[in-house]
Formats: structure tokens, C-alpha cells, sequence
């Protein structure tokens, strides 16, 4: 482990402020889906394009411990499917729709967010499955607005003035819901934050909380469950 976890974990360096249920959604109803979503063109699956199995990921974390934590995975695959699995993590959010859309993957591994993005630049794809979440025992996790335990922010609204975190803009828990949620409470970040920056992951949203680069993060449970 980076010393970068070691300290979160010593020091309890978050508080929890808010947390968020969302996307409540059962895989098979098609007008609504769950969080992070396992996907795929329509017909992509069969034995006459499997070779290599070409599969998206999302950036969720830093580069070297999301290929250490897939690598695996992908030899479980291979020897499970008989055929080569080629894992692709993309440098942000918006390359695993483009991915998508252009036809460079067969599968990927998103958030809800992406999945509709998708949809709409016109990627033939359809859910396959929705993982259960270990924190909730249920195919949906939560978002959550964090901060460092010796802060002096105890409320939302406190957030006012202050310098905020973002994972991406095509982040479900990072961005859409929190903002989502932010705004219904009469909150307005783009006008009453301070300053905003898009991390692009929710590791370095955390490292930027860490460093006192920001105030407050917008993440999700399980991520910030796992820093602690």
C-alpha cells in the first residue's frame, strides 16, 4: 500500500457529510439502469467475435493499482473463456463513449452516465449485467460529499465559499448526483463555490482532499470506504 492510503487510514483523514441513494434500478427495465454497468453491442457476444474480447474500463483509480487489481480478472477470463481478454482502461471518462460509439471495444464497464452518453452519440449497446455492491448488498452504491475530519464544515450549505472537488462531468456519484442534489437544496456551485476543479478520478479527488488542495470531494461510499 502507497503511503498516500497509509496516512487516510491512520490519520481517519474523512468525514462523511452527505450520502446519497440513487439509481435504484433493476437491469431488466430498460428505461432505467443501475450505476455501474457492465455493457455491450447488441450481438457482440457470440462465438464469431471473441477473439481477443476487447473490454472498456473506466479510470476509477490510479493507473498501476487499477491493472494490478485487473490483471486477475483477466487471466480468470481467458481461462474461462478459452480466448484472449484484452482490458483497455481509458485515460478519462469520455474516451469509453467514443470507444463505444466508434466500435473499438465489445464490452465496458460504466456508469450510468456514460452508458446514456453513449446511447445518444449512437452506440449500438445494451446492459448485460449490474454488479452487487458489497457496502449495500444491492446492484446500486451511494454518492457521498467528504470531507477532512478537522474541518470546520458540519452542513451542506457550509460548502458556500469554499474549495470544491468534482471527479468529471460524466461521473454518475462524482459529479451528476451530488451537483444533482446540491442544486435542490438551493446550493449552486458554479455560482457559490470558490473555486472547482475536475480531478478526473476519485483517487485523485481524495489525494486533492488529502493535500488541502480542496475542501470538500464529491465520491462514492465504497471508494471512500476503501480510503479509510
Amino acid at each position: 500500500m502507497k503511503k498516500t492510503n497509509s496516512s487516510l487510514s491512520k490519520s481517519a483523514v474523512f468525514l462523511l457529510i452527505t450520502i446519497f441513494a440513487f439509481l435504484n434500478a433493476s437491469c431488466s427495465n430498460k428505461d432505467s439502469y443501475t450505476n455501474n454497468l457492465v455493457i455491450a453491442p447488441a450481438g457482440a457476444i457470440s462465438n464469431d467475435n471473441m477473439q481477443p474480447l476487447r473490454i472498456g474500463m473506466l479510470p476509477t483509480q490510479r493507473f498501476e493499482e487499477q491493472q494490478r487489481m485487473i490483471k486477475p480478472l483477466e487471466e480468470y477470463l481467458e481461462k474461462s473463456l478459452e480466448t484472449e481478454i484484452n482490458f483497455l482502461v481509458a485515460s478519462d471518462y469520455k474516451q469509453v463513449v467514443k470507444w463505444l460509439v466508434d466500435g473499438k471495444i465489445d464490452m465496458a464497464y460504466v456508469a450510468g452516465v456514460s452508458y446514456l452518453e453513449a446511447l445518444e452519440g449512437g452506440a449500438e449497446i445494451e446492459p448485460l449485467v449490474a454488479p452487487i455492491n458489497k457496502y449495500t448488498g444491492r446492484p446500486w452504491y451511494r454518492a457521498a460529499i467528504v470531507v477532512r475530519v478537522n474541518s470546520n464544515i458540519k452542513t451542506l450549505h457550509q460548502l458556500k465559499g469554499k474549495r470544491f472537488a468534482f471527479v468529471n462531468k460524466s461521473s454518475t456519484s462524482g459529479y451528476l448526483m451530488p451537483f444533482n442534489a446540491l442544486n435542490k437544496l438551493g446550493i449552486h456551485p458554479e455560482e457559490e463555490f470558490r473555486k472547482i476543479i475536475y480531478s478526473g478520478t476519485h483517487a485523485k479527488a481524495l489525494q486533492a482532499l488529502q493535500n488541502n488542495n480542496v475542501d470538500a470531494v464529491a465520491t462514492n461510499l465504497p471508494y471512500y470506504l476503501k480510503q479509510q
